[in-house]
């Protein structure tokens, strides 16, 4: 079966239950916001103009399509099922520059995707991504950035945990024209080796509706934070995201909130099923307290008033 990218841009839900998704991935509202991830993916290729001369295939549990771009980018993407729980999106784009010296620099761009839903509804998003390029390189050497995210939600679509990993640039001996997706992400595919492999880790934990447990470590800069934080309320509480100004202060003190205060953040989000999920993460909000000079795990440890953190 063909059909055209711009008929799997407007019908991906539906296109996406031909290949047998679990209907427990729909009832779940992070689906939808999986869908907006793949469309963005898919906008990164710029095909806004080609939508519908572009073909897409969908043979052997797997749609699937390529572009080679005006600019002199090759852009590939597949989306497969390999249970009815388990599903993933691959991008990949390669694009070469020729410069005056007559080197050709190549550079690869690989991103995937990997959706579960577990028995209980419980939806985990994992993203993969691998930079590669032979920039400054000897012959069969490359370049290679390297980092990994996982997001995790409740039934009701609430984010209850999220793990960022990712590793400093490091050179690799290879042919980096062999190097596909399966190569290029073997390592951020299997957890263990990320968890004990990064350079630089955030993890964040919910505690309460409004509050997460934040754990920051850098191996290079040998850096520890360890502790609570409010939310930033800007886009809602349905995902956990820092405060844009989050510096990870040393002084922390998280006072009970009134009930109509509770309410009133509730209230802000539009989905039923995402507030009645929030709600579940404001029991004993009113007395819940925090002071991080009185927390016997807080840390703050290889910090500089100068030093600048990127997260």
């Amino acid at each position: 079966m063909s059909y055209s990218l711009k008929e799997l841009r407007e019908k991906l839900d539906e296109k996406l239950s031909n290949l047998g998704i679990d209907l427990k991935f729909r009832q779940n509202p992070e689906y939808a916001s999986i869908l907006w991830e793949i469309q963005g993916l898919i906008d990164q290729m710029n095909t806004s103009k080609e939508n519908e001369a572009i073909t897409v295939t969908e043979e052997n549990g797997e749609i699937s399509f390529s572009w080679p771009s005006p600019t002199g980018e090759n852009y590939s993407m597949s989306i497969s099922a390999s249970s009815p729980d388990t599903f993933k999106c691959v991008f990949a784009n390669e694009k070469r520059e020729f410069m005056s010296d007559g080197k050709i620099i190549k550079g690869k761009n690989f991103i995937e995707k990997v959706a579960n839903v577990d028995k209980n509804g419980l939806v985990t998003l994992t993203t993969n991504g691998a930079m590669l390029n032979n920039n400054d390189c000897a012959i069969n050497e490359y370049n290679i950035d390297s980092w990994s995210e996982s997001k995790k939600y409740t039934s009701q679509g609430v984010m209850y945990e999220r793990l960022y990993t990712d590793s400093i640039r490091e050179k690799l001996y290879g042919d980096i024209d062999r190097l596909d997706a399966n190569s290029a992400l073997v390592i951020q595919r299997n957890a263990k080796a990320m968890q004990d492999n990064y350079d630089t880790m955030m993890l964040l934990q919910r505690k309460k509706l409004d509050i997460a447990r934040v754990l920051y470590v850098d191996k290079v800069r040998n850096v520890k934070y360890n502790a609570e934080t409010l939310l930033n309320q800007n886009y809602g509480l349905r995902d956990m995201i820092l405060q844009t100004d989050f510096d990870y202060p040393q002084d922390v003190v998280i006072s009970p909130l009134s009930k109509e205060q509770i309410e009133k953040m509730i209230e802000t989000e539009t989905n039923p099923l995402v507030a009645e999920g929030l709600r579940d993460f404001a029991a004993n909000r009113e007395s819940y307290y925090y002071n991080s000079a009185e927390a016997t795990d807080f840390i703050r440890d290889g910090f500089s008033e100068t030093q600048n953190i990127s997260r």
